[in-house]
C-alpha cells in the first residue's frame, strides 16, 4: 500500500483493509501501532460486512491511541483541527470544557457528502459522559433549515436534534446520556436511535432540503463559523452519513462500534 512500509507490523496476518490502509496512510504509519491497525480494519470490514458502511459520510473516532489518529476520521480522512483544543486521552476521546474547547472537524455536508443529501442524513455522537445540558455535541448551522445540530440529553431528559428543520424531541425519557445517539430524517419525519434502539419519530416542521454548507463542529456547534452552544461533554467518536438506514442496520452499527469501544475499554 502507498505511505505504509511492507514491514510495517500490521501487515501481519491477514490482508489490511484497503480504507482502512489509506487511513493509516493519512494518520502517518509511525502514528498506528501495528494492533491498533489491524483493530480498525477489523472494525472497517464489520462495517462492510454488515451492510452500513457505505452509508457513512464523515466517522471521527476520537477514541484512539493518540492525537493524530483521533483528528483523522475514517472515512472522509478529513483533518480535524483544534482551535480550542480539548483534552485528549488516549484510548478514550476528548473531554470538551462546555465554554471555550471544540474541534474543527473540516468536514462541510453540502460538497463532501456522498451517501447524505438534504432531505436524506444522520447525526451522531458517543457520549462517554452522563450529561444532561442544552450544549450541542455536534452540528452546524447555516440558516434556519439548514441545520444538523444534536443534544444528547437536556434538562428534561429529551435527545433533541435539529436536522434541517425545527428541533424535536428524537428520544424522550433519557436518564443516561451516555452512549450513542443518532437523529436521522427522510424528509418531514425524523427518528432517534438510542444505542441501536428506536427512540421517537416526530414530525418535522418546515423543513429544508439542502445539507448545511459550513464545516461541523464537535463539542459545539457551529453557527455561520462562530462557535455556538458548547457542551461539556467527553466524546468517543461521532458520525455523519445518509438516512436511509433500517433500525437493523442502526443496531449493527452501534454493536459493531461498541465492540471496538470494549476493546479499548471505553465503552459505556
Amino acid at each position: 500500500m502507498r505511505g505504509i512500509s511492507p514491514t510495517h507490523p500490521i501487515f501481519l496476518g491477514s490482508a489490511l483493509d484497503p480504507d482502512a490502509a489509506r487511513w493509516i496512510a493519512t494518520v502517518g504509519p509511525s502514528n498506528v501501532s501495528g494492533p491498533r491497525g489491524r483493530l480498525i480494519s477489523d472494525t472497517i470490514q464489520n462495517l462492510k460486512a454488515g451492510g452500513v458502511w457505505n452509508d457513512l459520510d464523515f466517522l471521527p473516532v476520537l477514541a484512539a491511541e493518540n492525537e493524530a489518529q483521533a483528528l483523522v476520521d475514517w472515512k472522509a480522512r478529513k483533518t480535524m483541527t483544534a482551535p480550542v483544543a480539548p483534552t485528549f486521552t488516549a484510548d478514550r476521546g476528548y473531554a470538551c470544557n462546555g465554554s471555550t474547547q471544540y474541534l474543527n472537524t473540516a468536514f462541510v455536508p453540502s460538497t463532501d457528502c456522498v451517501a447524505a443529501t438534504g432531505s436524506s442524513f444522520m447525526l451522531g455522537a458517543y457520549e462517554r459522559t452522563n450529561l444532561a445540558a442544552t450544549g450541542r455535541a455536534i452540528g452546524a448551522q447555516a440558516t434556519s433549515v439548514q441545520t444538523a445540530l444534536l443534544i444528547p440529553r437536556n434538562a428534561s431528559d429529551n435527545c433533541v436534534a435539529s436536522l434541517n428543520a425545527a428541533s424535536a424531541n428524537v428520544v424522550t425519557g433519557l436518564t443516561d446520556s451516555r452512549g450513542l445517539s443518532v437523529a436521522q430524517t427522510n424528509g418531514t419525519t425524523g427518528t432517534g436511535y438510542k444505542n441501536g434502539a428506536v427512540g421517537a419519530s416526530p414530525t418535522l416542521t418546515t423543513p429544508g432540503s439542502s445539507l448545511v454548507n459550513i464545516a461541523l463542529f464537535i463539542g459545539a456547534y457551529s453557527l455561520a463559523g462562530v462557535l455556538t452552544s458548547p457542551r461539556a461533554s467527553t466524546l468517543g467518536y461521532c458520525l455523519f452519513g445518509g438516512g436511509g438506514w433500517s433500525a437493523t442496520q442502526h443496531a449493527t452499527f452501534y454493536a459493531t462500534m461498541q465492540r471496538y469501544m470494549t476493546r479499548l475499554e471505553a465503552n459505556v
